[in-house]
């Protein structure tokens, strides 16, 4: 067991704990080394559904402008960097100028005739006629194969232009029951039974401040977790709390509202001979890790439990504690906390916490620990869980909504397992390795699985519908590199965007899940201001602000501010 205290006020804040287990000193970022990109903006709130769209551009900043002409012009991506500056005309000539000299290139190559350039040429007067007439400015772009939308009750939506990316008709999926099944599914999504796929607009997460911590890890960043909404018991500094850990094996701490690094815990005190593979909240204050998994090497190292007794704004304090059981000896691969229902021990102050670890071994465990109050160690029992599965097990999520827990492999099996029941229920070959599975806050019927593919790399699971019909909806993009292990999706608090950085380049791609076009790509995505051509690592939206933190395969760390805009349409591709 390690010492207890070793998250203290002189080993976080000032970096001068006495005790030789602490690592090397932390290093605080000054100022320089903080590189701020600012947006003027109107306010930190979402744009509500009656709100005049066209004044969301009043803050367009000219930098961004020219960024974007010049990232459609130099990368061939249409890509959304922010809002539109409000001299919209403007911004509606230079990127029409990029489009006709793609399609001037375009037409230089193939014998399709000129002629339709002429009549685009004639667009801005026409433009000017509709806004003398009182009638809505025509959008920059166009999206002339966006699918019939079921009649339903929602009301009329505002129309807003943007830049999306490029759609790109999908590859078919690889060979198996997953591909017969998606494509019959995505083919049924238009249903607004399940809120899929159903609508002709999106919501958009619009850029206001992006801010950039260079040199943010000493070695590349392996993941990064927020506290979740529900953990926010007290109005403390826990709500803006991210921890982030790095192949070096420290464990670092960031404020998001400063958007600085509290303190870190040096590979000295938690894994000294590997790094954190992965890490859960299983407590509003317990974070929970296990140890990264070495081909080849036996596992030394066990669960270790990180117990927060205080979150400032530029002070950790807490206790940690090594598990004594290692029940993979091939090492770890996943962990996802549980809610068993239950207190250890029978005494109402008994504390106690579970979480399901799955490893390389194939086996999945139940872990409960137990102690009568916050200053006892805890007392672990692991259980082996009956799910058989042939190869390692990266991908865990739990619904406490129905006590049941989901087990993706790397066998391409999906396993659902009663907890009340101690059974399997339910066991699908999706024909794909699953790396992630996570569910939706916002709606629990909702679980979002992660493939390791170069196409539609994700599909919505209904837990209403525990079979192979609860697929429901396959999307992705066309990235050159396949989805690995490491990188993850996240939901947005609304519980309809999904967030995922592309595999190739320095850009963040979102999904509204509710858009009737979603499954072509996504929705739209922004480029990251200075990211070069490093690719995003992972990203997480903050449950408690509109901040969306970014870490590069470059060791940067990424903060963007943001506004959402609601029902906005698609823009015109000209």
């Amino acid at each position: 067991m390690l010492p207890r205290s070793f998250l203290s006020a002189s080993s976080l804040k000032n970096g001068l704990d006495d005790s030789p287990s602490i690592g090397t000193k932390r290093q605080r970022h000054s100022i320089d080394d903080i590189e701020s990109i600012d947006v003027d903006s109107a306010s930190d709130s979402s744009i509500d559904n009656d709100t005049d769209l066209s004044d969301i551009y009043q803050s367009y900043s000219e930098a961004y402008l020219h960024n974007d002409i010049n990232t459609l012009l130099n990368q061939k991506t249409l890509t959304l960097d922010t809002s539109i500056k409000k001299d919209t005309v403007k911004l509606a000539k230079l990127t029409r100028l990029m489009m006709l000299k793609q399609q001037q290139q375009h037409l230089n190559s193939s014998s399709l005739s000129p002629a339709p350039l002429g009549d685009q040429l004639k667009l801005p007067a026409r433009i000017g006629r509709r806004r003398a007439e009182h009638q809505p400015e025509a959008p920059l772009f166009h999206h002339p194969t966006i699918p019939s939308v079921p009649k339903s009750n929602h009301p009329p939506t505002p129309s807003l232009p943007l830049s999306t990316p490029a759609r790109t008709t999908q590859n078919s999926t690889p060979s198996g029951r997953f591909n017969a099944e998606s494509s019959r599914t995505v083919r049924s999504n238009s249903s607004a039974h399940n809120n899929l796929a159903y609508k002709d607009t999106f919501d958009v997460v619009m850029r206001q401040k992006q801010n950039v911590t260079k040199d943010a890890f000493d070695r590349k960043a392996r993941r990064l977790l927020c506290t979740k909404s529900d953990n926010i018991t007290q109005q403390n500094d826990l709500e803006d709390l991210m921890v982030s850990c790095s192949l070096n094996g420290e464990l670092q701490f960031w404020n998001g509202n400063d958007k600085q690094q509290i303190d870190k815990l040096g590979s000295a005190v938690i894994y000294k001979d590997t790094w954190v593979g992965d890490m859960c909240w299983t407590s509003p204050t317990t974070l929970t890790l296990i140890p990264s998994t070495r081909s080849g090497v036996e596992n030394k190292d066990s669960a270790i439990v990180v117990d927060l007794t205080s979150v400032k704004r530029n002070s950790v304090k807490g206790d940690i504690q090594a598990m004594a059981a290692i029940p993979h000896q091939k090492g770890f691969e996943s962990i996802c906390a549980v809610n068993t229902g239950h207190r250890g021990g029978g005494a109402a102050s008994n504390e106690r916490i579970s979480f399901v670890t799955a490893g390389a071994d194939k086996t999945v465990y139940l872990w409960n620990l137990t102690r009568n109050s916050r200053d006892d160690s805890y007392e672990e029992a692991t259980h082996r869980l009956d799910i058989k599965h042939t190869n390692k097990v990266p991908a865990l999520c739990f619904d406490k909504t129905r006590n049941r827990l989901y087990t993706g492999g790397m066998d391409q099996r999906f396993f659902i397992f009663d907890l009340e029941t101690s059974r399997v229920t339910s066991q699908l070959n999706l024909g794909a390795c699953m790396h992630n599975i996570q569910a939706n806050s916002a709606n629990p019927n909702h679980l979002l699985i992660t493939f390791g593919k170069q196409s539609n790399q994700f599909a919505i699971f209904d837990q209403r519908e525990p079979h192979s019909s609860g697929l429901k909806l396959t999307f992705g993009s066309s990235d050159a590199d396949k989805v690995d292990g490491h990188a993850k999706p996240d939901w947005h608090k609304g519980g309809n965007i999904v967030l995922f950085g592309s595999t190739t380049s320095p850009r963040l791609n979102f999904w509204d899940i509710r858009y009737a076009n979603v499954a072509n790509g996504p929705s739209y995505s922004i480029s990251l201001e200075s990211g070069g051509n490093h690719r995003v690592l992972q990203s997480v939206f903050f449950p408690n602000r509109n901040t969306i933190a970014s870490v590069t395969s470059g060791r940067s760390l990424f903060w963007m501010d943001y506004t959402l805009g609601s029902n906005c349409k698609p823009s015109t591709l000209l």
